[in-house]
């Protein structure tokens, strides 16, 4: 994949993200405080943070993100940001199979939380 154009950023979008926006990708005009940057796609595809954005795990440059936590990261020209929502939102996960994504996941805080949004109880 190329990188973004001059001034640039590029959003990687995946799974229900990509439908959602109808794209794979897009470049955005850098530099964008990340805490701006859900808003900014929100506008652009309005029910984007309820409906991904809220329950999604985000990176910046292949390092997660916790969004509400990191207030202070600015995504500068040329960064890539990926949209990584659920793997399958909608079905029934066991506490067993909750504790096995945590420890493949080294116990990540940004995932941790990203999975306590689901409904574990059957």
């Amino acid at each position: 994949m190329s990188k973004a154009r001059p001034g640039h950023f590029k959003v990687l979008y995946f799974a229900s993200a990509s439908s959602h926006t109808g794209k794979e990708h897009e470049e955005l005009p850098a530099p964008l405080a990340l805490d701006k940057l859900f808003a900014e796609l929100d506008a652009r595809y309005p029910g984007f943070q309820a409906k991904i954005l809220d329950s999604c795990l985000v990176t910046v440059n292949l390092d997660y993100v916790d969004v509400p936590g990191e207030g202070g990261v600015t995504i500068q020209e040329a960064d890539e940001v990926a949209i990584i929502p659920p793997a399958a939102p909608a079905i029934l996960v066991t506490p067993a199979s909750k504790e096995m994504f945590l420890s493949v996941l080294g116990n990540c805080e940004v995932a941790s939380k990203c999975l306590e949004l689901r409904q574990w109880d059957l």
